[in-house]
């Protein structure tokens, strides 16, 4: 199964043009729409990585082995961009908040061995994440003429006189984009006999530091209901420490 990230159909647009000129003395102008086409998509081509596709389940197949023929299934995270309204007949009305950093976790991995023409499951993991550091920037501004003049001519002003407000000549809005990661919090992990019971091992990670994202404490509770708690520790928990402070410094000033 596949997710095409696609803009489609985004490579032509309406421009309006007028003309402005003199006759007889007399100023006129003439408007009319013309349809622009172009050999580049006009909204920038979502993406996973530099792919256009992204594969949210792939099979794996590998013959031989002690058990057999064996098969793997994994099964990826493709959340779609953001599509927002906008005033921009160039971007046909609408644009996109580039989601890629919510595509490509790993969700569920499965293993089967063929028995007697049939897969059957010997190990499953699932995998759970929560969004962490998100934050929405402002990364720039697209303008559209609103009108296009293909000649001078100074009738064009009492059409268009210098005092127009800006938005009555352009089309404007911001680009927004979206920052933040991901991380693993749970993962359940069942192992099956050959009965087809299950025995099950739970992880549940915790980020509680405000200075980094790696895991600082980790609850796992065992097939036999046993909880093992492990706190993870960096250098600048141990920070105001000589022998800890001494050593992580000198390291830092090695990297350097």
């Amino acid at each position: 199964m596949s997710m095409l990230i696609d803009a489609q159909e985004k490579y032509n647009y309406q421009q309006q043009v007028i003309e402005a000129g003199e006759a007889s003395g007399m100023c006129y102008s003439l408007s009319q729409y013309r349809t622009v086409y172009t050999d580049n998509p006009i909204v920038p081509l979502a993406e996973h990585n530099g792919s256009s596709a992204l594969y949210q389940i792939v099979d794996e197949y590998t013959e031989g082995g002690e058990n057999g023929s064996l098969k793997t299934t994994y099964t990826y995270e493709a959340e779609s961009d953001i599509v927002y309204t906008v005033q921009s007949p160039m971007y046909q009305d609408e644009y996109y908040i580039d989601r890629s950093w919510r595509r490509g976790q790993l969700v569920n991995t499965f293993d089967y061995k063929l028995v007697n023409g049939i897969y059957k499951p010997i190990k499953a993991i699932n995998n759970w994440y929560s969004d962490y550091r998100i934050n929405t920037i402002i990364a720039g501004t697209k303008v559209q003429e609103r009108i296009q003049t293909p000649q001078t001519s100074a009738c064009f002003l009492d059409v268009y006189p210098q005092s127009t407000p800006f938005n009555h000549l352009f089309y404007y809005f911001d680009v927004t984009l979206e920052v933040g990661i991901k991380k693993l919090i749970k993962q359940i992990i069942s192992e099956y006999d050959d009965d087809g019971n299950a025995h099950t091992t739970i992880k549940n990670y915790s980020y509680e530091s405000p200075n980094h994202l790696f895991p600082t404490k980790i609850d796992y509770l065992n097939s036999k209901s046993e909880n093992i708690v492990t706190q993870q520790k960096y250098p600048h928990d141990f920070a105001g420490i000589a022998v800890y402070g001494q050593y992580f410094f000198t390291i830092f000033e090695d990297q350097l």
